[in-house]
């Protein structure tokens, strides 16, 4: 160890160097997989998953359990089932969360007195909900860990504290353990669990929800039985279903011809099982390109341990000639790397520390906060380990066998004095290998790139910068329609009157990015909605007449809804361009009809036609959106609203503002996500564009890995043939041809790596068509052509500085050493 130190510290700037490479190597691979995991295989939290089963309909295989029985049946099933130690259910509800200091909507469960001992989930402070609080509707709540942590700094003295959920008081009587979720994956985190019946708080539809058949919005959780199987479970399932059937029949689908069977099986909630396929794939595919900057670091790093063992090829000749063994003189080399492998794992902790504390962020996406919540867990640790193992068998091991391997006669004969070519086609194997790597991961990078740069250059129709977005969901049973428009309609004055804010509007959706807006069926007057398949789905949204000039849409005919278009006027709607073609066949519509209904529901309104609005994407990346239809919000209300603010300045500060207007006209209101629009608008764009920046970031290292890499094994390899150089001086060769000759030995397997580099990143882009399908081509002409240029320049510098300084020696002093 002393030995391997001494030696290490007589080349500071190699120690440095392959330090930081291995640090950065580990560091940037371990992050990823850890922000990956987190995401998307990460348990969801509860005991014992191989015996907790989730009893739900055919299809309920992953990102979302389908949810088929009602309260009545769940009933029925839970008095017939054997097969579980417990049995529980939960339905989701999203309120407003309201206390002195914190307002904000969350995504919480109702569930049954059961459900926490199904799912095996303990209390991390007080107790959870137990099947007293269910049969006597208690208004208490149990909060998620998280959110405890998150809006009540980790008070312990939450418990017996009350709080105002959806408008009604409820006593926290505990915390639930740390990283239960709830059943679903993301995005959906359940914040809160309250009792089942305490639903029926919350207006008298929720009342009714609890003893209709027709209502079947319960997930079912069992805890098997010692030595049951699902299967056993299912048996008993089928025959109550069976019954189920007979005596209550269900009701009719909407959209169906005929009434589905309840066909309730027991579904597995092991992690695996969870885990939608396409994005586990994506996944790996992921950890699998940004390991390729681990595996250039390793292959510089084995490349500069060649360079540098065989400058110590006589001393290594002259100690076997001695007696010492094979495996000494491994040992020797190998303990070496592992000084270097210690200092580069401690130091990538440091790397893979910091990368997590930027990549834990909360992201408000449409409708909701969506929190990045990567931790250093064994899971990551295991893989940091791997990842050093393997690295030490690639630049340690490896090496030092090459180097000890071969006769002990020719080195001691020749030695550094050797003339000729040196041995390193391992070396320039790996130079070879190091090159297909950096290109491989350049070319896959600007994939991304490239379609970043296409959307930037596209025009969604909206004008996201310097725009704010705050959502905020009304229940109508705490909220009337006048109340609601009250409260907003105060919240937007006061925004209004904010420095450097422009223009403020009211909205039950948004023409791009949001998945909450409002959908309606549409159709002519000359097509009535009794026509089967005559009508089309539309975007509708109600909004007040600021919403255009706020927006940035224009409006290219007509004119826009204003103030005198209310409750008492005749109905008016602005159209896009794409619905005006979808419905009429060209844009000049203003004075035509339209019909509409929510759904296939009553009541069916009739709207005249005032204006058409420009064309605006639906959100996601590339696409045009759906057809949008706008009146005006004194005709037609809906219970969630969007708060639109543009500014002269910073859109997050525009935000706040809107969270202290509306904390100032209601403190009941509650937002569930507010952002800059060109996160929470468009979402996918900005997750693009960090993605470009991170393979932006990641191919500069992986160059800048190359370029020193490569620097430093052309340097080690030239100055090894210092004397044969100097020999071909002395015969006649100019040094011209000394430069011109070294260049080409150093460039042609860069070049061969290239070349194979450009192969396998076609294979990749081919794979990622199934991902991102019609967006990416597996031959690229400008990005094959431009990717290999800085590598190329930097294999040339790298071959042409030492070539220079040795076409630099002078020959007498080159032969006097022969």
């Amino acid at each position: 160890m002393r030995l391997a130190c001494r030696r290490l510290l007589a080349t500071p700037q190699f120690l440095i160097f392959a330090v930081l490479s291995l640090a950065i190597g580990i560091g940037v691979t371990t992050s990823v997989y850890s922000i990956l995991y987190s995401l998307i295989w990460k348990p969801i939290g509860i005991a014992d998953p191989t015996r907790v089963v989730v009893i739900a309909g055919p299809g309920a295989t992953g990102t979302s359990m389908r949810t088929l029985l009602s309260r009545p049946d769940f009933d029925d099933v839970h008095a017939s089932l054997r097969s579980f130690t417990a049995i529980g259910a939960s339905g989701p509800f999203y309120q407003n969360l309201v206390t002195p200091d914190v307002s904000d909507a969350v995504e919480g469960e109702a569930v049954t007195g059961d459900y926490f001992a199904s799912v095996g989930v303990p209390a991390a402070l007080g107790r959870t909900i137990e099947p007293r609080d269910d049969e006597g509707a208690a208004r208490v709540i149990v909060l998620n860990h998280r959110v405890w942590q998150g809006r009540f700094q980790g008070d312990r003295s939450i418990v017996g504290r009350t709080v105002r959920l959806g408008g009604v008081t409820f006593e926290v009587v505990g915390v639930a353990a740390r990283g239960f979720d709830g059943l679903d994956r993301m995005p959906r985190r359940t914040g809160a669990w309250i009792p089942l019946r305490a639903i029926a708080a919350f207006g008298v539809g929720n009342a009714a929800a609890l003893d209709s058949r027709d209502r079947r919005w319960l997930t079912v959780v069992g805890h098997l039985l010692p030595g049951r199987s699902p299967a056993t479970a299912n048996g008993e399932l089928a025959s109550t279903a069976a019954r189920l059937d007979a005596d209550f029949p269900q009701w009719t689908p909407r959209f169906e011809d005929r009434a589905p069977v309840r066909n309730p099986r027991v579904w597995s909630t092991r992690p695996a099982t969870q885990v939608n396929e396409s994005e586990s794939r994506m996944a790996g595919l992921i950890v699998a390109l940004v390991a390729l900057v681990l595996i250039v670091a390793c292959t510089n790093l084995a490349n500069l341990m060649m360079a540098r063992g065989a400058a110590r090829q006589r001393e290594i000749a002259v100690r076997r000639a001695l007696g010492a063994g094979r495996w000494r003189l491994v040992r020797e080399l190998v303990v070496e790397s592992a000084v270097i492998g210690v200092l580069g794992g401690g130091f990538s902790l440091v790397v893979i520390r910091v990368l997590l504390a930027f990549a834990t962020i909360d992201l408000p996406l449409p409708g909701r906060m969506f929190s990045i919540e990567p931790e250093l867990n064994l899971a990551a640790l295991t893989v940091a380990g791997t990842a050093l193992l393997l690295s030490l068998v690639v630049f340690g091991l490896e090496p030092a066998l090459q180097l000890t391997r071969g006769r002990v006669t020719p080195d001691l004969a020749g030695g550094d004095g050797a003339i000729g070519v040196v041995r390193s086609g391992r070396q320039r194997a790996f130079i070879r290998w190091q090159a297909a790597t950096s290109v491989t991961f350049f070319l896959i990078s600007a994939v991304l790139a490239r379609l970043v740069i296409v959307e930037a250059g596209h025009d969604s129709g909206v004008d996201v910068d310097r725009l704010a977005v705050a959502t905020a969901y009304l229940p109508p049973q705490n909220w009337d329609q006048t109340r609601a428009l009250r409260s907003m309609t105060a919240a937007a004055a006061l925004l209004r009157a904010e420095p450097g804010i422009e223009s403020v509007a009211l909205a039950t959706g948004a023409p791009f990015g949001l998945n909450s807006t409002t959908w309606a069926q549409t159709t002519t007057p000359d097509k009535p909605f009794t026509a089967a398949g005559r009508f089309e789905m539309a975007d509708f949204l109600a909004s007040t007449p600021s919403i255009f000039r706020t927006l940035g849409v224009a409006i290219v005919r007509g004119r826009a809804f204003d103030e005198r278009d209310d409750l008492a006027a005749p109905r008016v709607m602005v159209v896009s361009e794409k619905s005006a073609r979808t419905f009429f066949g060209t844009t000049d519509v203003v004075g035509r009809q339209l019909v509409t209904r929510a759904w296939d529901r009553p009541p069916i309104e009739t709207w005249t036609v005032v204006g058409v609005a420009r064309e605006t994407d639906s959100g996601s990346l590339l696409s045009r959106g759906n057809d949008t239809l706008y009146v005006p919000l004194a005709q037609h209300y809906e219970p969630l609203l969007v708060v639109f603010a543009r500014t002269k300045a910073d859109p997050g500060n525009a935000a706040r503002l809107i969270q202290k207007s509306m904390r100032r006209a209601d403190p009941d209101v509650a937002l569930g996500a507010s952002g800059p629009a060109s996160i929470v608008l468009a979402g996918q764009f900005f997750a693009a564009k960090i993605a470009a920046s991170l393979a932006a970031a990641l191919g500069a290292l992986t160059l800048l890995l190359a370029m020193v890499g490569l620097y430093g094994v052309q340097s080690h390899l030239v100055a090894r043939r210092t004397r044969e150089l100097g020999v071909r001086m002395a015969i006649g060769a100019s040094r011209i041809d000394i430069e011109r000759m070294v260049v080409r030995e150093g460039v042609t397997p860069v070049v061969q790596g290239i070349v194979l580099g450009m192969l396998l990143a076609t294979l990749v882009r081919v794979a990622l068509r199934a991902f991102v399908s019609g967006q990416i081509h597996a031959l690229d002409p400008a990005a094959f052509a431009l990717v290999p240029i800085p590598l190329l320049v930097a294999a040339l510098v790298a071959c042409y500085v030492p070539a220079r300084r040795a076409a630099r020696v002078d020959p007498n002093e080159a032969l006097r050493h022969l």
